[in-house]
């Protein structure tokens, strides 16, 4: 459900929309003059060295001191690989390393899921089923065999989904083939079969009996064998069915809410009374939510916190069922206020009406925070009244626009990537967003506002809650004019801010795409050959918090990858390496913003960088087999990230081939022609039913078919060299 929560003055709004999150007006970017043509024009640099540019990309690196133009190389590790060829010096973009991010954690993801976190998924699973048997063996009261047995159901269908050779209990056969039956067909909103408290179900009475079994649709590199979707669909299983303590206030809500937290409680119990599944849960737990944003406000933990309190000397599992203490336990748990994360922005405000979402989970729930966004900032009735209409009178109407029958006219049906970075706080977002008639809605600024508010409100704490938050937030960085008085005059206009922008853009894209669908064809490895040369000076871009966003973010991945003992050889040692590189860049932006002297082992560090990034995305090859695809040699790839109320198209992000960007440098060294690797980022609609494949979009750069960058980026882009 879509509502503005908080109440805006009209008059802010306007201040709001160009400000940051915090709606106070951004710093407007240093702007100094390009250097004159008496002084030596950047271009002639390009052509002492031997490139030869198009008139408008030769204006463009006059005019801005940078220009960027089509690469052809498949990923950045080429890029860099070719300035060697070349003789050029290295320019280090926030791009290439956030690129390398991406992808690292992408493969390590794989590799940990295929050789340790199936594994351990499987035995818990395995474990829990055996303990629920015992339980339901072991209780006298009536209220808990129901709920043990209830568990036994539960357990039994990720049981098959692992070993479709498995019999179910007879008592819950029909449950968990119906469970069976509804993961399968991916059936939508269904009702839960394997919740025994509720025996008359209907979903305008019990709507929190009820499941979206589409999330089971097998999404990302889960396609690329048996065993991974296998994993997927059954830690979908454990985050989407949920157990509810209170949804409803009413009588039979309450009933069933004592019901379901019955169930829950017993598993808290096994997990308090069986070490190894204690182990095993904590582990798959951990690395579940830290690879994902994932939404659950009662874990494990939180149940035995809490029964700690009200359970403490329980000696038989039928005492769970007493009166007073239940009734005590989902008081106090209801009374939480779970910390606020990325995740939880979106959760709080997915309400089903008249229930009340309080629920605990075995996993964590996949949440996308951004799709959530989107949610908010299209066409929406409340109250019978439809908000995101549109108020111009653009023709063409511009690209968000568009007639909606329920509408009974034309309003905002489509979301842009710049959205995104609006609530986070550019500005630059905002002013290309209204530029381009893309704000021209009823309720557009205040529900902009309200989302800013709540991103801006995020500590530090909840935006390291998992690799998502943390890439996300090492972004932020980058809407922002950047500062410094050692900075380059290349980053001293409002190009550069575009450029940014497209940076945060692709880097997102990438993120979007780990759960993209891709197929699952034989991997080929293939290694970029870096020949001898004389070292050139090159330079690094100065985004010295981008960089230590992404050493913490390394930081704290190895220390949880050493608690779980989960050490391989060439594989977890790379994390590490990852956070060395990350502050050898920090280091040294740190210094050019500073105006000090880079030494030689500066600028070793930017002429090792291409070696650096390749080893650390060289995993074994052994391991590599199993869980890499074809599509993954290239940068080029494409994603869905909303789809219109009719069902008929979706708006699609693309990364297309890592494009070229040159910079003219002035330091110590003297004055030179860097080049360096860049995001390249488009965004356009496509029927539903014809959806491109990273196969299809990757022949779209070989066929010459691809369309064009948005507009906004030619401030900075040209068409060729």
């Amino acid at each position: 459900m879509q509502f503005v929560w908080i109440a805006v003055a009209a008059a802010c709004c306007a201040a709001s929309l160009y400000g940051g999150p915090s709606g106070k007006p951004e710093r407007a970017p240093r702007v100094k003059p390009a250097p004159s043509a008496s002084a030596g024009a950047p271009s002639d640099l390009a052509a002492e060295s031997g490139i030869v540019f198009s008139s408008r990309a030769r204006e463009l690196l006059d005019r801005n001191g940078f220009v960027v133009v089509p690469g052809v190389e498949k990923d950045f590790v080429s890029v860099y690989a070719n300035c060697r060829v070349n003789n050029q010096g290295p320019f280090i973009t926030t791009d290439a390393l956030l690129a390398t991010a991406n992808t690292f954690l992408d493969r390590l993801m794989r590799i940990l899921e295929t050789e340790h976190l199936v594994e351990i998924a499987r035995s818990l699973t395995y474990r829990m089923l055996d303990i629920s048997r015992k339980q339901l063996a072991e209780a006298k009261n009536a209220e808990v065999r129901e709920a043990a047995r209830a568990n036994v159901s539960y357990f039994s269908v990720p049981t098959m989904i692992f070993n479709p050779t498995a019999e179910p209990d007879e008592s819950v056969q029909y449950e968990v083939e119906a469970e069976l039956d509804a993961i399968a067909k991916q059936a939508g909103l269904q009702f839960r079969a394997s919740l025994l408290c509720i025996s008359n179900p209907a979903l305008f009475r019990t709507p929190y009996a009820y499941a979206d079994y589409s999330r089971f649709k097998l999404s990302g590199h889960y396609t690329l064998n048996e065993e991974l979707k296998k994993y997927f669909t059954v830690l979908t299983w454990y985050g989407l069915m949920d157990f509810k303590l209170r949804p409803t206030t009413q009588a039979i809500g309450i009933s069933h809410g004592r019901k379901m937290t019955l169930q829950a409680l017993l598993i808290a119990d096994a997990c308090k009374r069986d070490s190894e599944v204690r182990r095993s849960w904590e582990t798959l737990y951990t690395f579940s939510t830290l690879f994902h944003t994932t939404a659950n406000e009662l874990s494990v933990d939180a149940f035995l916190q809490l029964m700690e309190r009200h359970f403490k000397s329980v000696k038989s599992i039928d005492q769970y069922a007493a009166a007073e203490p239940l009734t005590a336990f989902i008081d106090d748990a209801m009374r939480i206020t779970p910390p606020q994360t990325i995740s939880r922005i979106a959760v709080s405000r997915e309400r089903v009406s008249g229930v009340n979402t309080r629920s605990f989970r075995f996993m964590g729930l996949p949440t996308s925070p951004d799709a959530f966004v989107f949610r908010e900032l299209v066409f929406f009735l409340k109250d019978g009244k439809s908000h995101l209409m549109y108020t111009g009178n653009r023709k063409p109407l511009p690209f968000t626009a568009a007639p909606i029958a329920i509408a009974n006219g034309v309003a905002r049906a489509y979301p842009r990537g710049l959205d995104f970075l609006a609530v986070l706080g550019s500005r630059r977002a905002a002013e290309i967003l209204e530029s381009d008639g893309d704000t021209q809605f009823t309720s557009y600024p205040e529900q902009l506002m309200v989302l800013q508010a709540q991103f801006a409100a995020l500590t530090t704490e909840a935006w390291e809650a998992d690799l998502y938050a943390r890439r996300i937030h090492a972004l932020v960085p980058l809407l922002a004019p950047p500062e410094g008085d050692g900075l380059p005059e290349f980053m001293q206009n409002r190009a550069w801010l575009d450029k940014q922008l497209q940076t945060s853009l692709g880097a997102w894209v990438q993120l979007k795409h780990a759960t993209a669908a891709r197929p699952a064809r034989k991997y080929r490895p293939t290694t970029v050959s870096f020949p001898k040369a004389r070292m050139t000076y090159g330079y690094v871009e100065p985004h010295p918090e981008v960089y230590t966003r992404i050493a913490e973010m390394m930081d704290d991945l190895d220390s949880k990858l050493t608690a779980a003992g989960m050490i391989m050889p060439k594989v977890t040692d790379k994390v590490r390496a990852f956070s060395t590189l990350a502050e050898q860049l920090e280091a040294v932006a740190e210094k050019v913003l500073r105006r000090k002297v880079l030494d030689d082992a500066d600028y070793r560090v930017m002429w090792e960088f291409g070696p650096s990034i390749q080893e650390l995305l060289s995993f074994p090859e052994h391991f590599m087999k199993k869980v890499a695809a074809t599509t993954d040699e290239r940068t080029d790839i494409v994603t869905s990230i909303f789809t219109d109320l009719r069902q008929e198209n979706v708006l699609s992000q693309a990364v297309g081939t890592p494009s070229d960007i040159y910079v003219v440098v002035r330091d110590r060294r003297g004055t030179r022609l860097c080049r360096g690797g860049m995001f390249s980022y488009y965004e356009f609609k496509q029927s539903a039913k014809a959806q491109w494949s990273d196969e299809q979009w990757q022949a779209t750069q070989q066929n010459w078919s691809r369309q064009d960058q948005p507009l906004w980026t030619y401030s900075f882009t040209a068409n060729g060299q």
